[in-house]
């Protein structure tokens, strides 16, 4: 089953184009839209991990050792290597 999933995934990653064309119901407005945007996996992704009491608000951030064991480690001891994932669901 997750090599289906994987596989759908897979298939939505690169780069896609699209039009939108809006018109107003008042006068005569219309708006067209051209984009384009890029889907690609988060590299970062297998450093994000989550512990309870250990916030980014009180300057500690969640720690994956050798081992793949999550641990609670203070900001400003050194430099983590560290996805934005589990800060950014904070919001």
């Amino acid at each position: 089953m997750s090599s289906k999933n994987s596989t759908r995934i897979s298939s939505l990653l690169g780069t896609w184009t699209g039009q939108t064309h809006l018109k107003a119901d008042i006068g005569s407005y219309e708006l067209m839209a051209y984009f384009a945007i890029h889907f690609m996996p988060d590299p970062m992704r297998a450093f994000a991990c989550s512990l309870p009491n250990c916030s980014e608000f009180e300057n500690k951030a969640c720690l994956l050792d050798k081992n793949g064991d999550p641990s609670c480690a203070e900001l400003t001891d050194g430099i983590l290597d560290w996805s934005d994932g589990e800060l950014a669901r904070a919001f």
